[in-house]
């Protein structure tokens, strides 16, 4: 009897299943997303040495056509490497750390719409670097930067703080002990 539902059971899924019938209109044409490139240019031959208190700074304006805003997002990568096989470029995004033997060695970066500045900085004098190191990590170095062109989304804490007062936990009448953190 079991055998006899489930053999009904399984030809009345297929059946209703493989019913296809006409195919609908052609809904209307979407509006056109936004024109929202992202902006990538190199930059070459770094050195982090005294003279320039071991930072590197550019003006944008003298590296893109690009108006670049406050919201809009700036990444840097550096070029730590190349691929045996391909000869391919390796890139790590900024901030990095590295540990060298005589410490750590970090790089960072900051930004503004007009401007960026990178950094190198030690928890050592860097006058006294090996060449090994010296030449790996500060010596033609080659960045990547990618700038990003965002939207400033609304806050979500904003709604949820308006749905249901000012406890969102009081919208589906959630209680705060029923929540587990682990």
């Amino acid at each position: 009897m079991k055998y006899l539902a489930y053999l009904l059971s399984v030809t009345a899924i297929l059946l209703f299943t493989s019913c296809e019938g006409p195919e609908g209109p052609v809904g209307p044409q979407g509006s056109p997303g936004p024109e929202t490139l992202t902006q990538i240019y190199e930059i070459e031959n770094i050195d982090f040495d005294t003279s320039n208190e071991f930072s590197y700074f550019e003006s944008f304006a003298s590296s893109t056509n690009l108006n670049i805003l406050d919201r809009d997002l700036v990444l840097i990568y550096r070029e730590s490497g190349f691929i045996e096989e391909t000869g391919e470029p390796t890139w790590e995004l900024l901030p990095a750390t590295k540990l060298t033997t005589q410490g750590t060695l970090h790089y960072t970066f900051e930004h503004t719409s007009q401007d960026f500045v990178i950094s190198f900085e030690s928890d050592f004098n860097l006058a006294d670097i090996n060449e090994t190191d010296k030449n790996a990590f500060l010596l033609d170095q080659v960045f990547r930067i990618a700038i990003v062109p965002t939207d400033i989304a609304p806050n979500p804490n904003s709604a949820a703080k308006t749905i249901g007062g000012n406890d969102p936990y009081s919208y589906e009448n959630i209680s705060k002990n029923a929540i587990i953190f682990e």
